[in-house]
């Protein structure tokens, strides 16, 4: 008698927590997305320098610079291409934030994982420092056949260089196309002289 009553419990509080939802998730009923956006590195190197890792940039010296960005939707990658796409904007910084006072040298449009796109998972820009002997920055994509190709974005140097040599940072700003509130920072110290 006890094992038929046990046994009615066990079934009708199955029944329950089906008619409930409970004892699972429906994964097509949550709507809901994590996606979230990394840099996981960034390297800057004189392209004239005397050594890779030199971060004194003379005038007309070419600088290459790279990063690495990962896009996720709770760990995966997302299913739609627009999930996928972001936008990186460079700076020179006086410190390791983004304000009103940097200098934006690059500002290019992203997709994780494309083959098309001039900037994708890895970003890649080359950019000359005082260009043909004007206070300029000028920055191009690496890929310039590809889809969005950054090509000769020109910053003026005047305002943002106080003395020289002057240590900066090297920014880049990811964020999210489809949510612009959702960035990563990171940074690399050159000096430019």
């Amino acid at each position: 008698m006890t094992n038929i009553l046990a046994k009615t419990l066990s079934l009708l509080t199955t029944g329950l927590l089906i008619s409930c939802g409970g004892g699972g998730t429906n994964s097509s009923q949550d709507i809901t997305s994590d996606i979230t956006i990394e840099l996981s590195s960034i390297k800057v190197v004189n392209l004239n320098g005397i050594t890779p890792t030199d971060t004194i940039i003379l005038p007309s010296n070419e600088v290459y610079i790279d990063w690495t960005a990962t896009i996720l939707d709770r760990g995966n990658l997302p299913d739609k291409d627009t999930d996928r796409l972001y936008n990186a904007k460079v700076y020179l910084s006086d410190d390791q934030s983004v304000s009103s006072n940097d200098l934006l040298i690059a500002d290019n449009n992203c997709e994780v994982i494309s083959s098309t796109h001039a900037c994708a998972t890895i970003g890649r820009i080359t950019c000359t420092y005082l260009t043909a002997g004007e206070s300029v920055f000028t920055c191009n994509s690496v890929g310039l056949n590809s889809i969005d190709p950054l090509v000769n974005f020109t910053s003026s140097t005047t305002d943002f260089i106080d003395l020289i040599p002057k240590s900066t940072n090297v920014l880049v700003e990811a964020c999210l196309e489809s949510d612009s509130s959702n960035c990563a920072l990171i940074s690399h110290t050159i000096t430019l002289n």
